[in-house]
């Protein structure tokens, strides 16, 4: 199973979309909250996992002139966590749900 995913910023969050359904927001971190909920995040991005799973995360933002830097500096560090830990999840289920090492 494949799966793709974009990371942005708009409306004052970062989200995660699906790419084959890009008018559905999966998952979203406030940017003035910043909490990761890490169930939702589970549960948006892994809950239909049944097999061997890949997911590759675009970061697709793009910001104007202007843009607080603390914004593109939170982004950078949003998008490197949620990669890394949905590669760590996909690893783990792989080698210890699916048995492919």
């Amino acid at each position: 199973m494949k799966k793709e995913f974009n990371f942005n910023h708009q409306n004052n969050k970062y989200i995660l979309v699906e790419t084959s359904m890009p008018t559905k927001e999966c998952f979203s971190i406030d940017d003035k909250k910043l909490q990761f909920d890490a169930k939702i995040f589970y549960e948006s991005v892994f809950a239909d996992v049944n097999e061997h799973i890949e997911i590759k995360i675009n970061d697709i933002c793009k910001y104007s002139e202007g843009v607080d830097a603390s914004i593109i500096k939170n982004s950078k560090h949003i998008y490197d966590t949620i990669n890394n830990l949905t590669c760590e999840i996909c690893e783990k289920l792989n080698t210890e749900c699916f048995c492919i090492k």
